[in-house]
């Protein structure tokens, strides 16, 4: 055994996991994490549905900006259009497509 090895350090303290460093608090059960501005709520995941209110994919968000899809990733990733994310899809509330048009309108001077 080598001086200063992991076993020997966990024989000198009696714990193996703080030998190791591990000093990670116990795991939280799922479904606690703190909500975040990405979070669905319930009346997003109905609008999943359709009507009025649904949710729109990438793509329909990309056709009605006149831009590609990877554009609406990229302005997702940076925060600057507010989205949803279902699982592992994008999908943006229409009153949150309507805000980012109206501010970069007023951005443009339009």
């Amino acid at each position: 055994m080598l001086p200063g090895s992991c076993d020997q350090a966990a024989k000198a303290e009696g714990d193996p996991r703080k030998a190791l460093g591990s000093t990670s608090p116990e795991r939280e059960p799922p479904g606690t994490a703190a909500p975040t501005a990405t979070t669905p709520t319930v009346g997003d995941l109905t609008a999943l549905r359709g009507g009025r209110d649904r949710l729109l994919p990438v793509g329909e968000v990309a056709a009605k900006l006149g831009v590609c899809t990877a554009t609406v990733y990229r302005l997702c990733e940076r925060g600057d259009l507010l989205h949803v994310r279902v699982i592992n899809s994008i999908r943006v509330r229409p009153r949150d497509l309507a805000a980012f048009v109206a501010a970069a309108g007023a951005q443009n001077g339009r």
